[in-house]
C-alpha cells in the first residue's frame, strides 16, 4: 500500500483525486510513510475498528499515530485525520495529546 501511494496509485474511488496524487508524487511533495518525519502537513490514516458492544470505534490507532508525529510537529504544521471517528473526537480525544 505504501509503495502504491508513493508511485502515484491510490485505491480509494474519489474523483480528481488519483491525479491530485500522481502530481503530488511527481512534484517530490508527497509521501507517505508507515513512520513519521518531518514534514509541514501530517495525513493519519488508520484503522478505527468498530466496537459492537457499545456502538463506537476504537480510536487507539488514531491515538497512537497522534502521539508518533508529536516529535516533529512545527508550529504551522497541519494535521488532518483520515480515518472514520466519531462526532466530537477530534475536540475530545485528538486535541487533548
Amino acid at each position: 500500500m505504501i509503495n502504491n501511494l508513493n508511485n502515484g496509485i491510490i485505491h480509494i474511488e474519489e474523483p480528481g483525486i488519483s491525479d491530485i496524487i500522481k502530481k503530488a508524487v511527481e512534484k517530490n511533495i508527497y509521501t507517505a510513510s508507515l513512520t513519521p518525519q518531518k514534514a509541514d502537513a501530517f495525513i493519519i490514516t488508520v484503522p478505527t475498528p468498530y466496537i459492537v458492544e457499545n456502538y463506537s470505534c476504537d480510536l487507539s490507532y488514531v491515538v497512537s499515530a497522534c502521539e508518533s508525529i508529536i516529535p516533529y510537529l512545527e508550529k504551522g504544521n497541519t494535521i488532518i485525520v483520515e480515518s472514520t471517528i466519531a462526532p466530537m473526537s477530534t475536540d475530545d480525544v485528538i486535541k487533548p495529546i
